[in-house]
Formats: C-alpha cells, structure tokens, sequence
C-alpha cells in the first residue's frame, strides 16, 4: 500500500505524484489483506525443513553414534543448535539493514526481503569510488554469482524425478536397474516449469498450495509417529519385542568413541533442520513482522523438531538397532515400512520412495517462491542484464482477472503482482544445470553432484560469511 501524505513527509520521500514515471521502476506493495500471514510464515519453515532428510538420514546418524541413546541426543541437540541459528537470523533480519528516518537521530533496522543479501551488505559494505559511485564487487556481485547459479532447484528437480519413477515401478534398483536419462531430465524440466508457471499464474495461489504441502508433511510425521506406536503395542501384528530391545538400561553403551563419527552424526542432524532461513527472504511481504516473526518462526521450528525426535524414536520402535546397523546400504525408514508391510521389500522401497518424492515437490514450491524475490533484490542493485525488468514485479494473470471483475467496484483497490522476470531467471538457471550434468549416464549421480556443489557454495559458504560478519560487527 502506498504510503500517504503524512507518512511520506515522515520520511522524508517525495510523493508518487512528483516522480518522473518514465525512467523509474514504481510498485505497489501488498496491502494486509496480501501480505503473507503468521500462519503462512509457520507453513514456509515446515515446508522446506521437512524434506527428504527425516527420512534419509536417521540411520547414518545411528550408525556414526552406534548407540539408540546417542542418536537421539544428537537429534536434540541438533534442533537447539538450529535455534540458536534461528535467532542469530532474527537479529540480523530485522536489524539490518538499517536506514536514518526523516527527524530521528539513530537509525533504525528496516525489514526488507532478501535474507544473506541484506545481512552481508550490511557486515561489509559496497566501497564508493571518488566519483560517489557505488562499487559493488566486493559484496553484491560475489552474493549474487552464487546465489543465482547455484540457489537453484536442479537436483531437487533430478532426485524427484528419480524417486517418482522409482515409486511408480519404472525401474527396480535391486535388480541393478538405473533410471532412464532422457526420461528423468525430462520430467525434472517439467516440474520445475510446472512449479513456476503456478507461482506465476498467482501469488496467492503458491501460498495457498505452500500451506497445503506444509499440512500435508506434518501430517505424514505424525501417521508415522502413531503407526510406529501401533505396531510396538500390537495392534499392526508387533510383538514390542523390538522396542524392549532398542530401549534398555544400555541405551548409551557404544563402541564409536571417535568424535570424527559423532561430529558428523551432528552435522547431518543439523542439515535436516535447514530451512529456517526461507521466511527472511520475503520479510518485506510479511504482516507485522517485528511482531510475528520472533514468536512464528521459533515455534514452527521447534514444531519441526518435536516430530523429528518422535519420528526417529517411532523408527526405533518398530526396527532393531542391529538390524540398522548391519544393513548400512537400506535407510531406516525403508526398513520400517518393510515391517509395516510385513517384509515386503518392494511395495516398503516404493512407498519410501513416494514419500520423498512428495515431500521433494514441496521443497521445489517454496524454494521456487523465495528464490525468485532474493533474485529480484539482487537485480534491483542493477549489477544483472536487463535488470529493471528483473527487478520489476508484474500483474499475475490472476490479478489482472480481479482487476477486470473488481476494478471498477474497488478503484484503488491493490491486486496481486509476481516477480514474472525473476522466476524466469530462476527457471533458466535450473535448466541451464541440469543441461550441464546431462552427459552423465545416471541420473542418481547427477543428483549427487548438484547436491555437493548446492552444499558447499549456498549452505557452507554464505553461512561462514554471515558469521563472520555477525562477529565482526558486534
């Protein structure tokens, strides 16, 4: 919502009326009825913290401890060490960057979206040369070549596609079968072109559906949760011998004492906390955010960690500890579907394989959502090709349809916009590396090597610099 009279002399900004609306980019922000709500922030941290790694990682965490009683004290530990990143990020959200109000002395921190962007260019700020230009090199342009060619969804695009094939029976792995290229590409271009063009198509309805996903998710934790009880007391055909077993007085009794393997252990739990970071790229188009933020993101993280720890302890009930351990090549939530279904391997491998390739998709949806704002910040520095255009948000095709039925009921009334050319980037991107890794014969490899390159640019580099930075500014 424009700001008015009052307001823009407070600030000391000129009025809409007296820009010069041929050469400047103007937008609209969201009115309240738009911005995205307390709830909406909750959905976007489940939706991208639930991913594949509740399910992929629990048994590489109690192989590296070897021990029911460590495993899951690492998992604790990992949601707290997640909480306090969470934290370090609520105070550089919403104190950076900081702006001088028209009247005030002291500057005060203004929410914008952007997240990393905002914190880093603060914590080291763009030199000016003699002629007062702003040199962006240092900061903007290094944050911006990664972000843009490696914040991207192409192995998230790849692993959905071979997991949706897996659990539609294309092709069976214990058989040393491998999914087809041409097959997996294709439909990792196509979802990624779905999820886009919906984004696209209305802001609205890509939070709408983010909501559903993050619904969806925690409602699949909690199904496992209540069927790992069932089947411990009895009631699905267990025994509870397993159970009795895996939770004894020796619980803490290990034989890997090397802090090599626990480390680890712990830096796998805290990957699957990630994701906490996602409502700080859109932080400008959040209702109150000073007010919802601090209480909405803590408790949809500690939500996240509450049923990482059930779940894992759901597993324990219903898989033996030895049973892990001697089958390191079989995650175990592929194992506790096995006893699910009564030793039936396949119909276990392929359920485990739908799970996480829905929970995947969510991933794609709410990445594609936040990617494409943090792409229109960096294009609003103007350091990109084309960057007014990128930089600009447009009408979604949804807005100018309420526009056309509403416009003449409500005059001034504001309809949704999407960053159309942003989303455009992002979508190119994607391609562009899944295009690079086509040579390779498996898709599954592909996967890993888009992961790797993803881990070590956006997760362990622009995490170390914000530190840094944190540390060096306080």
């Amino acid at each position: 919502m424009p700001a008015n009279a009052i307001e823009e002399a407070f600030l000391g900004q000129p009025s809409v009326d007296g820009l010069q609306h041929d050469h400047q980019r103007l937008e609209e922000a969201p009115d309240d009825r738009s911005k995205i709500g307390k709830w909406s922030l909750v959905a976007l941290i489940l939706n991208r913290t639930i991913g594949s790694g509740i399910f992929l990682t629990p048994h590489r965490v109690l192989a590296g401890t070897d021990c029911v009683g460590g495993a899951l004290f690492l998992w604790v530990l990992g949601s707290i060490i997640s909480m306090s990143g969470l934290y370090v990020w609520l105070e550089c959200g919403l104190s950076m960057p900081q702006r001088r109000v028209h009247g005030e002395v002291d500057p005060r921190g203004v929410p914008r979206s952007g997240g990393e962007k905002n914190f880093l260019e603060f914590m080291f700020p763009n030199k000016k040369d003699a002629a007062g230009h702003v040199n962006h090199l240092r900061t903007t342009c290094s944050f911006a070549v990664m972000f843009i060619l490696m914040y991207n969804l192409s192995g998230n695009a790849l692993s959905f596609a071979n997991l949706a094939m897996l659990a539609s029976g294309t092709y069976d792995p214990s058989k040393g079968e491998a999914p087809a290229r041409s097959t997996a590409i294709g439909i990792a271009i196509a979802v990624l072109s779905l999820v886009v063009l919906a984004h696209v198509f209305s802001r609205g309805l890509g939070l709408t559906i983010n909501n559903c996903f993050a619904v969806l998710k925690t409602s699949l934790l909690l199904a496992i949760v209540f069927l790992g009880i069932a089947k411990a007391a009895g009631a699905l055909g267990g025994s509870g011998d397993v159970s009795k077993n895996n939770f004894t007085r020796n619980v803490w009794r290990t034989e890997r004492s090397d802090p090599v393997s626990w480390s680890n252990s712990l830096l796998l739990c805290m990957y699957c906390f990630s994701g906490f970071e996602q409502p700080f790229y859109v932080l400008a188009e959040t209702k109150s955010p000073r007010k919802n933020f601090p209480k909405y993101t803590v408790l949809a993280l500690a939500i996240a960690a509450v049923l990482f720890v059930l779940v894992n302890i759901s597993y324990l009930l219903v898989v033996d500890k030895e049973t892990v351990l001697s089958s390191p090549s079989t995650d175990i939530a592929t194992l506790f579907f096995d006893r699910l279904f009564q030793g039936d391997n396949r119909k276990a491998e392929r359920a485990m394989a739908g799970l996480i390739a829905v929970s995947i998709f969510g991933n794609l949806w709410v990445m594609t959502f936040t990617a494409a704002r943090v792409k229109q910040e960096i294009a609003k520095e103007g350091i990109l090709p084309f960057s007014l255009y990128i930089a600009s948000s447009y009408a979604t095709p949804y807005g100018i349809w309420q526009k056309y039925i509403k416009g003449r009921k409500y005059p001034g009334r504001y309809y949704e916009q999407a960053p159309t050319a942003a989303f455009a980037l992002h979508w190119f991107t994607s391609v562009l590396l899944i295009a690079v890794t086509a040579w390779v014969s498996d898709p599954r490899k592909a996967y890993s090597a888009l992961v790797s390159l993803y881990s070590y640019t956006i997760i362990l580099v622009l995490g170390c610099w914000v530190s840094v930075g944190l540390l060096m500014v306080k």
